[in-house]
């Protein structure tokens, strides 16, 4: 019975190693625990990664940057958990309309202020694939504005 209980308990590697080897197909050799820890990336990304350089980067040009302030006091009507969602969706609509794209990345840091305020001060530049970035203007004390 102790000898059942060992094929019914084995790891199924080891079953999977034991067939192999009684079919007389060879057997893999095991991977040490660095080799386990690694993530293996597919072929046809390191392609692709072949083909760029390193260390070069791809440079957005900028073709059109603007500075804008955004009224956000229509999502305060909505109920309280849906502030942000409704304010991200005015502050999407906004500079879809104004920088005439519907491709928008809105910073992370900007979505979470506009749950919390009624006005936005922000920053809107749109590059050549017409891909619109939208991030926070900060004011300092000295009146002079920098982009976030």
């Amino acid at each position: 019975m102790v000898a059942d209980e060992e094929k019914v308990f084995k790891p199924v590697e080891e079953k999977r190693k034991e067939k192999e080897a009684e079919e007389g197909k060879p057997v893999e050799e095991e991977k040490t625990a660095e080799d386990k820890g690694k993530r293996v990336k597919p072929e046809h990304r390191e392609e692709k990664k072949g083909e760029k350089k390193e260390g070069e980067e791809k440079k957005r040009e900028i073709v059109l940057q603007r500075l804008y302030v955004v009224d956000l006091s229509e999502a305060f009507r909505k109920p309280e958990p849906r502030h942000q969602r409704s304010a991200v969706r005015l502050l999407r609509q906004f500079v879809s309309k104004h920088m005439k794209s519907a491709k928008i990345r809105i910073a992370p840091e900007l979505a979470a202020e506009a749950a919390k305020s009624r006005r936005l001060r922000i920053s809107a530049t749109k590059d050549k694939e017409g891909l619109v970035l939208v991030g926070r203007i900060q004011q300092d004390a000295a009146s002079e504005t920098t982009l976030q």
